[in-house]
């Protein structure tokens, strides 16, 4: 009986030790990037859907070994959040990263802001101003309750996430699969660098493995670091890679 009361917890601790890392990864990452499309197009799409296919593979890789190595450097110092780890791994030249990390906090905020104050204005007709200032008061209000608050704010928006891109997937699969498969079918063009184009991409968004590092203190092992980190890079990957295949339909 004790161990049937017990599997819920454990089932509890499992996700938290090997999902929600990388879910946090792709809230950091879909929201500082991908989240327009913009950088699909920018990044991914002039080397042709094959090209644009490896850039983003590739990508992934990256985004899985950063987080691999940051998450076992976080478990080795025991720095839960980027000032111990930045003091940790850089001594007193942290301060340079404390600038920038500042700089990179500003610019997240300001992306988040103008697509809700888009989004807000296409939808329901509002001014931006009022989606931005919805945006702000809902942040602060889950980050008033805490670390705790903000994982299961990660926990159900995902669910709601990928539930939404399945969605798509099927309805781009029904409606345009034969232009995704022509896209496909055509030569890869010459135009674009996919190698250049999936290590830009993900060199400037790999600042989300630090982001997320409150998180990391639910990691028991080593073992749980390496896990995590290898499924935080497909996490975040497969809603790109949905976004891309609506962009080929197109």
């Amino acid at each position: 009986m004790s161990s049937v009361g017990g599997a819920p917890g454990q089932r509890e601790s499992r996700f938290k030790r090997l999902l929600l890392p990388g879910l946090a990864f792709k809230a950091v990452v879909i929201g500082g990037g991908y989240a327009t499309g913009r950088e699909i197009a920018e990044f991914f799409l002039p080397a042709g859907p094959w090209g644009g296919l490896a850039a983003m593979v590739l990508a992934t890789a990256i985004w899985s070994a950063v987080c691999v190595a940051t998450f076992l450097f976080a478990r080795a110092t025991q720095a839960h959040d980027y000032r111990a780890f930045f003091k940790g791994l850089l001594g007193r030249g942290w301060i340079a990263f404390e600038i920038g990390y500042g700089l990179f906090v500003v610019l997240l905020l300001a992306v988040f802001g103008a697509a809700a104050g888009e989004i807000a204005h296409r939808t329901l007709g509002l001014t931006p101003i009022l989606g931005t200032v919805a945006l702000m008061i809902g942040i602060a209000g889950f980050a008033a309750f805490g670390n705790a608050s903000v994982e299961r704010l990660f926990a159900w928006v995902s669910v709601l996430l990928y539930g939404v891109y399945a969605v798509f997937l099927v309805l781009a699969l029904t409606s345009f699969g034969d232009r995704i498969a022509a896209a496909f079918a055509q030569p890869a063009a010459g135009g674009g660098n996919w190698l250049e184009g999936g290590l830009t991409y993900a060199s400037y968004t790999i600042i989300g493995a630090i982001v997320i590092l409150p998180v990391t203190r639910h990691l028991s092992s080593d073992r749980d670091a390496v896990v995590a980190g290898l499924i935080a890079g497909p996490l975040a990957e497969l809603a790109e890679q949905e976004i891309g295949r609506q962009r080929l339909a197109g």
